[in-house]
């Protein structure tokens, strides 16, 4: 397997579970998609021009590079990046390719402004502190070509944008985390500063609403975006606990049989941060 980063294959994973992982992710895309109207591009490239190299950042099993690929014309090349080789899939056509990088390290200067289209969603907490998640966002700055686009993706922190108490607590839990594994949880409001600090152009904030629970239309969504919400909690309360997480007890007390009470009765969202753009094309 090829790898960019000076780190061992499948290091310890910051959320517990590892192997159930890829599912939890796999749910979660679906609700963010079912909210999304399955947008996943939101950056203006034009998707109808041949020879597109695209990266994809915090890959896991290249959930995202498949679903983009029905609307690129061929030819063209999707390169995934993760720290952890077992998420990746035993076999991908040649135009797919996956490798080990940690987004902690520098990327090699021959993959720099390479590509036309840069994509990471909800991966920084991944830093833990070993660099800040603004310094990982510039190395990821630098993979992009002049002309090129970046996008980020990242949950809105600071409140919820409906929901009763048990969602206010899971918010609450999730800032202790991050506040406890990364040192920051103010990275979704701060991404576009990044990419215009970067030298980045048309850069644009775009939040969605993801609806959950019983705010969804649909049945099997709404039993799906449960299910993956308390899930990804649960992984919390655990990252909480290994690290020590400055948490009142009263916010994680029967948070999750709280959550999924009031997601099946009232629904709840959150929003979904989006920054993306363009670097000149002069550097």
């Amino acid at each position: 397997m090829a790898s960019t980063s000076n780190i061992q294959e499948d290091p310890e994973y910051i959320l517990p579970e590892p192997n159930s992982e890829v599912q939890r992710l796999t749910d979660n895309d679906s609700v963010f998609a079912y909210s999304m109207k399955n947008k996943r591009i939101l950056a203006p490239i034009d998707l109808t021009k041949p020879g597109l190299k695209i990266l994809d950042s915090a890959t896991a099993d290249g959930l995202f590079l498949r679903s983009i690929e029905p609307l690129l014309a061929p030819p063209f090349t999707l390169s995934g990046f993760d720290i952890m080789t077992k998420f990746f899939p035993s076999s991908a056509p040649p135009h797919i390719t996956y490798a080990i990088h940690n987004i902690t390290e520098k990327w090699p200067v021959e993959m720099h402004k390479q590509y036309d289209f840069v994509h990471q969603r909800i991966c920084l907490l991944g830093v833990e502190k070993k660099v800040t998640p603004r310094q990982a966002v510039s190395y990821l700055c630098d993979l992009v070509a002049p002309g090129g686009w970046i996008q980020l993706g990242e949950l809105d922190l600071r409140q919820p944008s409906f929901g009763g108490q048990a969602m206010f607590d899971a918010f609450e839990l999730k800032r202790r985390v991050f506040d406890a594994v990364c040192g920051f949880h103010d990275i979704a409001e701060s991404m576009s500063t990044w990419l215009r600090e970067e030298g980045f152009e048309q850069v644009t904030e775009e939040p969605y609403e993801i609806q959950l629970g019983s705010r969804c239309n649909d049945a099997a969504m709404r039993k799906k975006s449960i299910d993956a919400t308390v899930q990804s909690w649960e992984a919390l309360l655990g990252a909480a606990n290994r690290f020590d997480a400055d948490v009142d007890a009263s916010t994680t007390d029967r948070l999750l049989e709280r959550m999924k009470a009031e997601l099946s009765e009232n629904g709840a969202s959150y929003t979904m941060q989006y920054a993306y753009g363009r670097r000149p094309l002069s550097t």
